[in-house]
């Protein structure tokens, strides 16, 4: 897959790396002239650019909220369109995310601070919290906001 000729849009299939497995984060820009940019998740390794291609079974998932590398749930909510002015991008994430042990605890009790608070502290050590935590926090928080308010199922991701 091209990234500069991937559609802009809600409703994107997911992607993962073709090279280490990763599912790709991808940020569609708030001026839809310029292309879709894919990123991994800050726990992938650093030693390739993403080469995104459509996910398939067995990608390397990790939870959606904070990176954890051992997702056990999915929430299945509602597509959040959400414009983030400082960072110039329009970002489109999907209905279904993934959520590790702690990061379930407040999803299941709809928690948007206690969700904030969890991840300033795990990825603290981050260049984007470092760099700016308010801007973070409130980033987090205006997103979390509408998914933990939307999703109405969770199921059991299944092992290997």
């Amino acid at each position: 897959m091209d990234p500069e000729t991937t559609p802009l849009g809600a409703g994107a299939s997911p992607v993962m790396c073709n090279v280490c497995g990763y599912v790709l984060n991808s940020y569609h820009p708030a001026d839809p002239r310029e292309p879709v940019r894919y990123e991994h998740p800050h726990v992938a390794p650093d030693d390739h650019q993403p080469d995104p291609v459509p996910m398939l079974p067995g990608a390397r998932e990790v939870c959606d909220f904070c990176a954890d590398p051992d997702p056990v749930w999915w929430y299945y909510g509602k597509e959040i369109t959400a414009i983030i002015p400082a960072l110039a991008d329009k970002r489109t994430y999907s209905p279904i995310w993934a959520a590790c042990r702690r990061c379930a605890v407040h999803v299941d009790r709809r928690d948007v601070k206690g969700m904030s608070r969890h991840l300033l502290r795990v990825m603290a050590d981050t260049e984007m919290v470092r760099d700016n935590p308010a801007m973070m926090r409130e980033m987090w928080e205006s997103i979390h906001e509408v998914f933990l308010a939307s999703w109405y199922k969770r199921e059991r991701i299944p092992t290997a």
